[in-house]
């Protein structure tokens, strides 16, 4: 529902947008753009919504227990895992500019295509596929850069995500095990 108002609310504002804005993009460049927007936005509000509200209550309820049975142990917890979904996020946020750049590129080169498919007849009279065909040959080149740049950041996103958690796993252990160790605790509790 609120997708559907949304969008109401964007064709409303589209319609009472200037002339001069039309002028300046492909209609098919807004169309992809819109399409994509919204079907982001359709995931966001239909799944992921769901899930951080599941996870946002799974995490309150284990932060919970935890502060129950050893409050320090679940300081040290908290702060290594901070500091690792912060180094974490700086990877995510590049990969997340990167795709809002291929998603650009897509909606231009989707754009450059709607334009020349409904020119055939103009571009056909004065000879001018050749030219077409380069315009989106170099427009493909440029989609694929920025889908190969995005798909390069996603690939660091495990690897580093990994390694940063099971850093911070190990840093709660080590603790974990000093407070046994030093009798400050004991394994049971």
């Amino acid at each position: 529902r609120s997708v559907c108002s949304l969008q109401r609310e964007l064709s409303r504002h589209l319609q009472s947008l200037p002339l001069p804005f039309f002028a300046l993009r492909r209609p098919g460049e807004l169309t992809a753009r819109i399409t994509g927007s919204l079907s982001r936005l359709r995931r966001t509000v239909g799944g992921d919504l769901a899930n951080a509200v599941r996870n946002a209550i799974m995490l309150v309820g284990a932060t919970v227990l935890m502060i129950v049975l050893d409050w320090r142990l679940t300081l040290v917890a908290t702060v290594r895992f901070l500091v690792a979904g912060t180094a974490v996020s700086f990877v995510l946020r590049a990969v997340k500019g990167a795709a809002l750049v291929a998603e650009d590129e897509a909606a231009k080169t989707s754009g450059l295509l709607a334009e020349i498919l409904g020119n055939i007849p103009v571009i056909k009279a004065f000879v001018r596929e050749e030219h077409e065909l380069q315009r989106v040959e170099q427009a493909l080149a440029r989609l694929l850069a920025a889908n190969l740049r995005r798909e390069r950041r996603a690939l660091l996103l495990l690897p580093i995500g990994n390694t940063v958690g099971f850093a911070a796993l190990a840093g709660v252990l080590l603790f974990g095990i000093e407070e046994v160790s030093t009798g400050k605790t004991t394994g049971g509790t």
